[in-house]
C-alpha cells in the first residue's frame, strides 16, 4: 500500500538525471544477509546474551562455597585477649546438596539457555526477513526511476511530434502546452522518487550498522521459482523450524525440570565440618568432625507453595504453547494466501495486461502521428502502458516481501 500511495501521487514518472545509476555496481542480496548476520549491532547484542547463559550452565555443578572459620574457646571473662584462650579451632564446612539437585539445576540452566538461543535465532530470522524487505524496496525505487527514464524519452517524442503538427497547423497551442505541463510533472516527481530511493537505502544500511548516507549499489531481482510448497506443508515447517514455538517447547521442559528441582525441596540437605584444634593450655591437639542435616520442617508453607507454583507455570508454558502454535498458522496461511495473489497478480500483468496495454500505446502513437487519434487518447494510453509497467514491478516486489514474512514466521529460507 505504501508503493500504491506513490503511484497515485506520480502517475507519470520524471527523469533520473540526479541518479547515475549505471555507475554503481550490482548489490548482491546474499552478501547483503551475511554483512547483516555479522555486523548487526542487534544480532551482536543476542550472541553476547547466549554466551552468557552458556557460561550459566557450567556453573550449576558447582558446589556452595566453602566457608572457613576461626574458633577461640575459655576467653578469660572481662578481657579480648584471644591469646589467653584455652583453645583456638580452625574450621573448615562444606554444605554438600542433596544426591541430583545440582544435575537438575545445571538441566535447568541448559533449558534456559536454549530459550536464550531460540531468542537468537529468532533475531536472526527477524533481522534477514527485514534486509529482503529493504533490498527489494530499494529495488522497486530504483525500476521507479527506471520507469521515470523511459516515460522521459517517451513524452520527449510526443512532445517533438506535436511541436512538427503545431508548425503546420495541425495541433494545437493547447495540446503543446499540456505536453508541456506533463514535462514538468515528471521533473517534479524526480524529488520524490529520490526521496524514496534514499530511505530505503538508509533502511538498508541501518541492517548493516553502516552510515546511512552510504551509496550500496543497484539491487537485481532473483526471478521467483514456482512456490513447491503446499498449505500443509508449511504447516509441518512452521511447527519443526519456527524459533518462537522451539523456545516455547524448551521452556515446556524449562517448567518440568523446575518443577521436580523443586519437588527435591522436600529432601534434605548436608553440612559437613571440619575442625583442628589447636591447645593453649594442658588439653591435647587434635581435629573434629561435624555432620549436619537440614530438616524441611515447614514444608507445608515453603516447599508445598513452591510445588504448586511450579505446576501453574508448567500449565500456563503448555498454554502459552497451544496459543502460539495456533497464531503461527494463522500467520502461515495469511502469508500463503497473499504469496499466492502476488503470484497470480506477476502473471495476469506479465501475460496480459502489460502486452495488451503496450499494443493500444504504439497504436496511439502511430494514429496520433497520422492525425487518426486525438491527443487526450494518446495520453491515456501511455498512462495505462506504464502503470501497468509499475503494478508489475510492484508485484514482483510485494511477492517477494511476501515470502520473506512468510520465511520469518515458517523460520527457514524458502526457494
Amino acid at each position: 500500500m505504501r508503493w500504491k500511495l506513490v503511484i497515485a501521487v506520480s502517475i507519470l514518472l520524471g527523469p533520473a538525471g540526479l541518479l547515475k545509476a549505471a555507475d554503481q555496481q550490482v548489490l548482491s542480496l546474499s552478501e547483503v544477509i551475511a554483512t547483516a548476520l555479522k555486523d548487526n549491532p542487534q544480532l551482536k547484542a543476542a550472541q553476547q546474551k547466549l554466551k552468557a547463559s552458556q557460561s550459566r550452565v557450567k556453573s550449576a555443578y558447582g558446589l556452595p562455597d566453602p566457608w572457613v572459620g576461626l574458633e577461640y574457646q575459655n576467653v578469660p571473662k572481662g578481657t579480648a585477649h584471644f591469646q589467653d584462650a584455652d583453645m583456638k579451632m580452625y574450621t573448615i564446612s562444606q554444605e554438600i546438596p542433596w544426591p541430583g539437585k545440582l544435575s537438575l539445576k545445571a538441566k535447568v540452566n541448559l533449558s534456559q539457555s536454549g530459550l536464550i538461543e531460540s531468542e537468537y535465532k529468532a533475531k536472526e530470522r527477524d533481522i534477514i526477513s527485514q534486509v529482503k524487505q529493504s533490498y527489494y524496496e530499494l529495488y522497486l525505487a530504483y525500476k521507479l526511476i527506471d520507469i521515470n527514464k523511459e516515460n522521459s524519452a517517451l513524452t520527449e517524442q510526443i512532445v517533438k511530434v506535436a511541436e512538427r503538427k503545431y508548425m503546420v497547423n495541425k495541433a494545437s497551442l493547447a495540446e503543446v502546452l499540456k505536453i508541456q505541463v506533463e514535462v514538468a510533472k515528471l521533473n517534479n516527481q524526480l524529488i520524490t522518487l529520490e526521496n524514496q530511493r534514499q530511505v530505503a537505502q538508509a533502511k538498508l544500511n541501518t541492517l548493516l550498522n553502516r552510515d546511512v548516507s552510504t551509496e550500496i549499489g543497484i539491487p537485481e531481482y532473483q526471478e521467483e521459482k514456482p512456490f513447491p510448497y503446499s498449505l500443509e506443508g508449511l504447516y509441518s515447517l512452521t511447527k519443526i523450524n519456527r524459533p518462537e514455538l522451539l523456545g516455547a517447547t524448551l521452556a515446556i521442559r524449562q517448567s518440568s525440570l523446575n518443577l521436580s528441582l523443586t519437588k527435591r525441596e522436600y529432601l534434605p540437605d548436608f553440612m559437613l565440618t571440619y575442625k583442628q584444634r589447636f591447645d593453649t593450655g594442658d588439653m591435647a591437639n587434635g581435629w573434629d568432625g561435624m555432620f549436619n542435616v537440614t530438616v524441611p520442617l515447614w514444608f507445608w508453607q515453603k516447599q508445598n507453595s513452591m510445588v504448586n507454583e511450579m505446576q501453574a507455570e508448567k500449565e500456563m508454558a503448555l498454554a502459552d504453547y497451544k496459543a502460539m502454535e495456533n497464531m503461527a498458522l494463522l500467520e502461515v496461511k495469511q502469508m500463503y494466501l497473499k504469496l499466492d495473489a502476488a503470484q497470480r497478480q506477476i502473471d495476469l500483468t506479465k501475460n496480459s495486461i502489460l502486452p495488451q496495454t503496450e499494443q493500444v500505446l504504439k497504436i496511439s502513437r502511430t494514429g496520433y502521428e497520422s492525425d487518426k487519434v486525438e491527443f487526450l487518447d494518446l495520453l491515456d494510453s501511455q498512462r495505462m502502458y506504464l502503470e501497468a509497467e509499475q503494478d508489475y514491478y510492484m508485484s514482483l516486489v510485494d511477492y517477494q516481501m511476501t515470502k520473506a514474512e512468510l520465511e520469518q514466521i515458517v523460520g527457514v529460507d524458502l526457494p
